[in-house]
């Protein structure tokens, strides 16, 4: 992500909105999404974790493959149209479809994703629905994983620990 039809119809059907891309070391059609910027498009090259926060918190949608980065959207709140570009990632982003904090378009390589993200997107522009998914999304990652999984071990095996 992104590809260049992605941006393509966020330049077209969204040309006021402001778009923050990350551009990641895997990419290998940087100068192909260069040319297709406009007046309202931030490309970001090889952001750090703090960065890529900032950047998230900044967000009202964000358009997003279905790795790790969907938990620390959630975390943040952020409501996100996931594509699948992975085979390792299907289950991950049907799940969190399940959830309603995400909305799934489909795999990258289908004749349809364009619509598909473009339905959802006309979906998400009401600020009833990002703020219901926001909190969803919060809600399923608090930031205490670790934490909640001792305290579940301790909970249900009712372990003893000894320091």
């Amino acid at each position: 992500m992104p590809k260049i039809w992605l941006l393509k119809l966020l330049n077209k059907e969204y040309p006021v909105l402001k778009k923050n891309i990350i551009i990641g070391k895997a990419f290998h059609n940087v100068r192909e999404i260069e040319k297709e910027i406009d007046n309202n498009t931030n490309l970001i090259y090889g952001p750090d974790a703090g960065e890529i926060k900032e950047i998230m918190l900044e967000s009202d949608i964000a358009i997003s493959a279905g790795g790790q980065t969907l938990y620390e959207l959630a975390r943040i709140g952020v409501p996100t149209i996931g594509v699948c570009v992975a085979d390792n990632q299907l289950e991950s982003i049907k799940e969190w479809g399940k959830t309603d904090f995400l909305e799934y378009a489909g795999l990258y390589n289908k004749n349809d994703i364009i619509t598909k993200i473009d339905e959802l997107l006309k979906i998400l522009e009401n600020i009833k629905i990002r703020e219901s998914k926001s909190k969803i999304g919060r809600k399923f990652v608090d930031g205490k994983g670790s934490l909640n999984i001792v305290e579940i071990l301790i909970e249900e095996r009712k372990w003893k620990f000894y320091f």
